[in-house]
């Protein structure tokens, strides 16, 4: 399980897509990459307050792609992908 980004940096997005693109060659089906965006919850106030914002601002152009979801939100995505359902976090927002 890789936990891959939507947004960054020129350099931290070309350092993410090599990792994918190494296990999924390496692992094959077994390489699992997720795109959750900006992860926060209450126990962390340094993402927290941004996430709550971006939770509700969203829905404007250019702001999806930041897709914040609560730690939570996303445990619970992770454990269905691992028992080989889908989750939209399998796909990146452009």
């Amino acid at each position: 399980m890789f936990i891959s980004a939507n947004v960054g940096l020129p350099a931290y997005l070309r350092a993410k897509r090599t990792v994918e693109k190494y296990a999924h060659q390496v692992l094959g089906k077994r390489a699992y990459v997720v795109y959750p965006g900006l992860i926060y919850d209450r126990a962390k106030k340094s993402t927290y307050y941004l996430g709550k914002i971006l939770h509700v601002i969203a829905f404007l152009p250019g702001l999806k792609k930041y897709r914040p979801v609560k730690r939570k939100i996303l445990a619970q995505a992770i454990e269905k992908i691992l028992q080989g359902k889908t989750s939209e976090f399998e796909r990146s927002c452009k």
